[in-house]
């Protein structure tokens, strides 16, 4: 048989026939969609190895087709804290959806190693603006289109003195707005530390004010 086993995650799930469902992963493979029998029985064997924000570890075999088949499933690492706060649970799902989009052409094991660890950044105790603003900097930088974090749109270099605006379609700063040097650097720092290493007294205060700004870059890019 040509089968196959990895640790995944997954991306969506939808309802197939009587008692099935067909579940997008997102695995150390890549993107795989696969049919689950009987998933949706009381009884299933399956059904607890397809758990929403865990990491479950897939035997999969391969099918004739784009859709594989789950020979067996068994529930890794649940990140269960996650559902107790609605704010950390929305951006999960973000995450998801945005890994989920971003994947239809390229699949990459490194969206599979950052949303594991945006997972369990989540479900831990990292501020969430923290967490949100390094998975966008994470994904911007997967798609190839992180900010200009060096010049401006007009190419001089970025000034202490002077304060800026964001640019979508440029993807970088103009002269002109509320963001200040320290809002910069906390981009820079994130680029280059993860969330669990970062000890930065009122980061995630300079984080929040410009948050949705890159939210915003990332969902015009994606």
């Amino acid at each position: 048989m040509n089968s196959y086993r990895a640790k995944a995650i997954v991306l969506k799930r939808v309802d197939y026939a009587e008692s099935d469902r067909i579940v997008t992963f997102i695995t150390e493979k890549g993107k795989v969609s696969a049919l689950v029998k009987g998933a949706r029985k009381p009884n299933s064997k399956l059904a607890g190895g397809i758990e929403l924000l865990a990491i479950n570890d897939i035997h999969f075999l391969k099918g004739k087709g784009d859709l594989d088949h789950v020979i067996s499933a068994k529930l890794g690492e649940h990140f269960r804290d996650i559902l107790k706060d609605y704010d950390r649970l929305s951006s999960a799902y973000e995450y998801i959806g945005y890994i989920y989009k971003m994947t239809e052409e390229s699949d990459e094991k490194a969206y599979f190693e950052l949303l594991s660890k945006a997972l369990k950044y989540l479900a831990s105790d990292i501020s969430l603006d923290v967490v949100d603003t390094w998975v966008y900097l994470q994904l911007l930088d997967l798609a190839g289109s992180l900010p200009n974090l060096e010049t401006d749109i007009t190419g001089d270099k970025l000034q202490e003195d002077k304060t800026y605006s964001f640019v979508d379609k440029e993807g970088g700063f103009k002269q002109g707005g509320n963001f200040d040097q320290n809002s910069i650097k906390a981009w820079r720092i994130l680029l280059a530390k993860e969330p669990d290493e970062l000890k930065i007294k009122g980061l995630d205060k300079i984080l929040s004010k410009h948050k949705l700004t890159l939210r915003g870059f990332l969902q015009y890019i994606s």
